[in-house]
């Protein structure tokens, strides 16, 4: 008797109920291999673990608009819902239905052009080829360094650290292969240079001793600074005290800067020097700013397993300078300065007010709380400075810094495999409760030792909306939140399934020696 026919008869003998019961429904899965004859399929879930499932006859396929779909449908890297039930300890496929076909068919990505091996372009951390008819065109866009109706005939036209859109489509190799590609040659323009002076102006080296001589055998830590406080905006960190741990953290994030970025020449144009510090807190983070600094806490340290998964975070916040998502988000805000801007400035904080006070249960308008209330969002709007935004990007952004970081690490020789490892150990981490409650804890120690720094508007009755967005950005993070720790998983997953399927990872580094050895004393 064929499976199918022992899970349909199952069904028919036993009680409906029991049936129901054996019934399952997961979303969001990802296709790990399913070939021909197509009578088994491997599927990974959100939280990365792969088992087998049984296809049958009354298996049904289903596309994004639940119409009937073809088996061959169902790639690898593809996401999927599915219905199932459990038979013998087997799982039997019920339904299979398309959630997301990206990465296969007609695709439109946008990204810095960073690399060319073999004709093949690497663009948003992905793998990009030309097709034979393609041309460049310049994007004419008021930032772009090209003038519009000018045309390139060949990649060596443009620069690596250029801004490129392609709309191509996606082949069985994971390739993206290019029909119409835009060209935006970097521009340092005015709008960056204000958000880095204004950086440079949040920044404050408070209590900062500057070793004069590295000891030998010692990695030199970012410009010679190791210990005391770094002091950015409204929030003061300190360095944690290991010369050792500093400069081998530096030697890393280097070894992960793209070479254009490394020039002399493009840093000076862009005002950019990379330097990478470690920070004394248990609350598991990392940042970067646009002015190259980034910062790692010992917290996310102590979760790591090697110098692999070290370069994953240091990557992915290195892709977030060099794709400059900081001037981005930036450039958002900076119509705040002009009339139109504080109208729909006024107009969302009118917004904030009402939403704040229906929250507190605040009636009387005219009443001290509901003034409260205002003083204290208009605290927050005030806090929209470069420093803070430059922590806070959106979905796509930490998507794309994943990708690009992903590549970052590829490039300096790592096994881009532990990228998916420390997803792992962070979901397994956000998970439970314990760390939670942890983490809740380690930041009411934090904003402690910082509130003499904040507004004075953000003690007052309103307290707890006025260090909402400082709590937001620490209690959920990409590092600190489940559901965002589960999509980096998912995400990393699919580029390993399709962009590095064919990678050679024999001779890839992982470094748990290594890092054993200097982070060891901080575990």
């Amino acid at each position: 008797m064929k499976k199918s026919m022992f899970a349909t008869l199952f069904c028919v003998l036993a009680m409906h109920s029991v049936c129901l019961l054996a019934q399952e429904t997961m979303k969001e899965v990802m296709v790990t291999s399913f070939e021909a004859p197509y009578e088994i399929i491997l599927l990974t879930s959100p939280d990365g673990d792969t088992f087998e499932y049984f296809v049958s006859d009354e298996t049904v396929f289903l596309n994004k608009k639940k119409k009937p779909a073809t088996k061959e449908a169902f790639v690898k890297g593809l996401t999927t819902d599915i219905t199932y039930t459990l038979v013998e300890k087997k799982r039997y496929i019920q339904t299979l239905k398309i959630r997301s076909n990206k990465h296969i068919g007609k695709e439109n990505i946008s990204g810095v052009y960073e690399f060319i091996e073999d004709d093949v372009l690497f663009v948003d951390g992905r793998k990009v080829i030309l097709n034979p008819d393609a041309v460049i065109k310049c994007a004419a866009k008021k930032h772009c360094g090209c003038t519009k109706g000018t045309v390139y005939t060949d990649v060596s036209e443009i620069s690596n650290g250029d801004e490129l859109k392609i709309v191509g489509k996606v082949g069985d190799d994971a390739i993206l292969y290019a029909e119409e590609i835009t060209a935006c040659p970097n521009e340092y323009t005015q709008v960056d240079e204000k958000l880095r002076a204004a950086i440079d102006n949040e920044y404050d080296p408070t209590n900062l001793s500057r070793i004069l001589e590295v000891p030998n055998g010692i990695f030199s830590p970012a410009s010679g600074l190791y210990q005391g406080n770094i002091k950015v905006g409204q929030l003061e960190y300190k360095l944690l005290d290991d010369i050792r741990l500093q400069g081998y953290v530096n030697m890393v994030g280097k070894s992960l800067i793209p070479d254009y970025a490394k020039a002399p020449e493009f840093q000076s144009e862009h005002h950019i020097d990379f330097r990478f510090y470690v920070i004394d807190n248990p609350i598991p983070n990392a940042f970067a700013f646009p002015t190259g600094m980034v910062f790692i806490h010992t917290g996310l340290l102590q979760l790591m397993e090697n110098e692999a998964q070290l370069a994953t975070v240091l990557g992915h916040e290195i892709a977030h300078v060099t794709h400059e998502h900081s001037s981005k988000r930036y450039k958002k805000f900076a119509f705040m300065d002009n009339n139109a801007g504080k109208t729909v400035t006024r107009g969302l904080k009118n917004i904030a007010d009402r939403v704040a006070t229906q929250k507190l249960g605040i009636k009387d308008q005219q009443s001290a709380g509901a003034q409260a209330v205002r003083g204290t969002t208009t605290a927050i709007f005030k806090q929209f400075t470069p420093g803070n935004l430059s922590n806070l990007f959106s979905k796509d952004k930490e998507s794309q810094a994943d990708r690009v970081g992903l590549f970052y690490m590829r490039q300096a020789g790592y096994d881009v495999r532990e990228a998916a490892q420390f997803w792992q150990i962070m979901v397994q981490q956000t998970g439970d409760q314990s760390f939670q409650a942890n983490l809740v804890n380690n930041f009411s120690s934090f904003f402690e030792q910082n509130k003499d720094n904040l507004n004075p508007d953000m003690l007052n009755y309103a307290v707890e909306i006025g260090t909402e967005r400082i709590a937001t950005s620490y209690l959920e993070t990409i590092y600190t939140s489940h559901p965002l720790t589960t999509n980096r998983l998912r995400d990393i997953n699919q580029l390993l399934l399709t962009t590095y399927d064919k990678e050679d990872f024999s001779k890839a580094l992982i470094g748990q020696t290594e890092y054993e050895d200097f982070v060891g004393g901080i575990k």
